[in-house]
């Protein structure tokens, strides 16, 4: 008898008051139809527009999709991941890597094939998708600061005063880099796995760790 395909779903909604039932539960229904077994699922509150480490949720389902069986992830829209593009494409690197296919339900498309080879097509067809998202954004991005330096024209305010970081704030602020550090991977490898954070960064991360005997030499 032929195994189940073993899947995930993922929602997101942007704020508190909104909620993911519609979402999961369309995912679910898909997911029966195919017969797949919906291993874990995962819902997220929280804008699109916040930082790939600064989502539990979603670092809980890489985490999840990395020490499980996981063959498919189930969204309802390629926005559920994120508005980012690099950060989306990130991600969708790193499935691809793991052999973990994302089908996405409103194109109905997958970025694997049946043999876990990359979907060219959806491969562009997502790079556009993400390519008009963020353009969006940084449209709207844009309009909040010709709004913003027309505010300080005429509402002068004075600069901000810069803070000192801990060792402790570095260390939180920057889980993932540690979480890679562990598993001794290299400055340069961490760097691509984390949105490209600054190889001067990751390297203070590794001091401080090494320092407060996290890591080892």
């Amino acid at each position: 008898m032929k195994q189940k395909t073993k899947v995930v779903i993922f929602s997101r909604v942007s704020t508190l008051i909104q909620d993911t039932l519609r979402q999961t539960e369309e995912l679910k229904e898909y997911a029966e139809r195919m017969n797949y077994q919906v291993l874990q699922i995962f819902e997220e509150k929280i804008s699109g527009t916040k930082k790939t480490s600064e989502r539990p949720v979603l670092q809980s389902m890489l985490t999840y999709i990395e020490n499980n069986p996981v063959q498919k992830i189930l969204i309802w829209e390629l926005s559920r991941i994120g508005r980012n593009s690099l950060e989306v494409l990130q991600i969708l690197n790193q499935c691809n890597a793991m052999k973990v296919s994302i089908f996405i339900k409103n194109f109905n498309i997958e970025t694997l094939d049946d043999k876990g080879h990359i979907n060219p097509m959806t491969q562009f067809m997502l790079e556009i998708i993400n390519t008009l998202n963020q353009l969006e954004r940084n449209n709207i991005v844009q309009r909040l600061r010709s709004g913003f330096e027309q505010y300080r024209k005429t509402n002068p305010i004075g600069r901000k005063v810069g803070s000192f970081q801990t060792e402790g704030e570095l260390l939180s602020k920057y889980p993932q880099v540690l979480k890679y550090l562990k598993k001794g991977l290299s400055i340069r490898q961490v760097s691509g796995l984390t949105n490209n954070t600054s190889t001067n960064t990751i390297l203070k991360v590794k001091k401080t760790a090494i320092k407060r005997g996290i890591l080892t030499v």
